[in-house]
């Protein structure tokens, strides 16, 4: 099994656990110019930790509740981008676990 983790507000929780992760392309995605819907993901617990302490924190309002989750890439066609890992295609909630609803 080859985990990855996703951080999203914990408002987006019972969709996802519903329904899975589903590319999309976000206004985060628009500014950094990226040119099709993906799913991102931090690619290992260590490039997560990075991301959360140096920049991704900072995205979210400080009232933002927000939720890591572990998902099984094993077998995805992924684009590893430094620290972060592109996903194209959808992801099953199968696949998905909550590791916290409550990080801030």
């Amino acid at each position: 099994m080859n985990i990855a983790y996703h951080v999203t507000p914990a408002r987006n929780l019972k969709p996802i656990l519903r329904e899975g992760l589903i590319p999309r392309r976000g206004r985060r995605a628009r500014d950094a110019r990226e040119p099709s819907k993906s799913i991102w993901l931090f690619a290992d617990r260590e490039a997560f930790e990075y991301g959360v302490m140096n920049w991704l924190d900072n995205m979210f309002s400080d009232r933002t509740r927000l939720a890591v989750l572990g998902v099984d890439v094993s077998g995805d066609a992924c684009v590893r981008n430094g620290i972060e890992l592109r996903v194209p295609g959808w992801i099953s909630p199968k696949r998905i676990i909550v590791i916290t609803s409550d990080l801030k």
